[in-house]
């Protein structure tokens, strides 16, 4: 009798299991797609109407194949209203990302509804010369044959020092080792400058990982 009792206890207070097929939420077909959501699919992605004008900035790919121009004077950053690329001009001019593109978006031909992108330029060559580079590792590595001079008249005399003892020529890397606060970030400040001063038509890049704001704006300064 106390196991009885006991187990009816529990019966009262556990809730009780539906046989699966035979009952049906209420609300079930109030809901939107009910129980079917979960075949339900994504639409692709829509291709953005933008409005006719020139473009440029840096090419930045997808998944899918198409991509996007970063404005540099925005430091790259994402923003809603960036031009974009179709993947069958990706395709058709063998791009591969970092590319710096300029264009200009156009109506449609034909009559047809909507813009498409033109081309006008790649890495400022004319589309109609641009070719595609060679894949990295298809190349070959050679020495240096024309050196990078950082001394600049009236510059800082560290730059002659490594211009004499440790110089360095187009397409070779280097490396700054020093202990912290020795000016490490000073001296590559330095090197940007004699590099802009003396080769103006060199496209430079400089990227600074995890440094205070103040040292970036003095970067941008200096350099």
């Amino acid at each position: 009798m106390v196991r009885e009792h006991a187990i009816a206890q529990l019966e009262s207070v556990l809730p009780t299991r539906r046989p699966k097929g035979k009952f049906r939420s209420k609300n079930a077909k109030h809901r939107p797609g009910g129980q079917q959501r979960r075949h339900e699919t994504q639409p692709g992605p829509r291709r953005p109407s933008q409005p006719p004008g020139p473009v440029a900035g840096v090419l930045e790919l997808t998944g899918r194949g198409d991509g996007q121009l970063r404005d540099p004077k925005r430091n790259l950053a994402v923003r809603p209203d960036d031009p974009y690329v179709p993947a069958e001009v990706v395709r058709k001019y063998g791009l591969r990302g970092g590319e710096h593109l300029e264009g200009a978006i156009e109506p449609a031909q034909g009559g047809a509804n909507g813009t498409h992108l033109k081309l006008t330029s790649v890495n400022n060559i004319e589309i109609a010369n641009w070719e595609p580079p060679p894949v990295l590792e298809d190349t070959t590595a050679i020495d240096p044959d024309r050196q990078l001079r950082f001394s600049t008249p009236g510059g800082p005399h560290g730059m002659w020092i490594i211009d004499i003892l440790t110089p360095i020529g187009f397409g070779q890397r280097g490396l700054l080792v020093a202990a912290p606060r020795t000016g490490k970030t000073v001296l590559l400040q330095q090197i940007a400058h004699g590099v802009a001063t003396n080769y103006p038509e060199v496209y430079m890049i400089v990227l600074l990982v995890d440094e205070r704001p103040e040292e970036v704006t003095e970067m941008r300064r200096n350099v």
